[in-house]
């Protein structure tokens, strides 16, 4: 199991890098509960993770892609 890691992107947003995937914020979320989607989310992948103050509630993990 890989260790999520809160960091931010090239341009200053924040992701989350878990093993090889990379998950952005969207931008819908305001306040304490955050929608984050899959990097590849453009090519049909249907992985997120939803977090409650940086703190992941639920991950769904199953990715289309390598």
């Amino acid at each position: 199991m890989f260790r999520p890691r809160f960091c931010k992107s090239r341009f200053g947003m924040p992701v989350i890098v878990v093993g090889k995937f990379r998950f952005n914020r969207n931008n819908r979320s305001h306040g304490p509960r955050a929608l984050w989607t899959c990097s590849r989310v453009s090519n049909g992948c249907r992985a997120n993770i939803i977090t409650i103050d940086d703190v992941i509630v639920k991950e769904k993990s199953i990715h289309n892609h390598t």
